[in-house]
């Protein structure tokens, strides 16, 4: 499958590798893993032309938070089950490329 605008986060502690991409369709597609790393993708509805994909190491849930460009809004997605479900939390604006760190201390900087 052809895929664009990789995006790659890994939590060694809770044995949580996850994966994001866009495919040919233009839709966010997300593979987690243990450390295994015997990867199992999922392709989603959510439309994307940037995404970045962190895990929430601060939740006890392992939260999953996907920042992503749709059509030049930026918006903030999350997911409690390790990407099973995906929410959206808050359209942020408008932009281009989204970037989400999240800090030791919790704090959540998107840019």
């Amino acid at each position: 499958v052809a895929a664009t605008n990789v995006s790659y986060d890994v939590d060694y502690a809770s044995a949580l590798h996850v994966f994001g991409a866009i495919d040919e369709d233009g839709k966010f597609r997300f593979g987690t893993s243990g450390n295994d790393l015997a990867l199992t993708w999922v392709t989603t509805s959510i439309d994307a032309q940037w995404i970045c994909l962190k895990i929430d190491r601060d939740s006890t849930d392992q939260r999953l938070l996907l920042v992503l460009e749709d059509a030049g809004s930026v918006k903030l997605y999350e997911s409690v089950d390790r990407g099973g479900s995906w929410t959206l939390a808050d359209t942020i604006g408008t932009g281009t490329k989204p970037f989400i760190f999240i800090g030791k201390d919790g704090v959540r900087h998107i840019y």
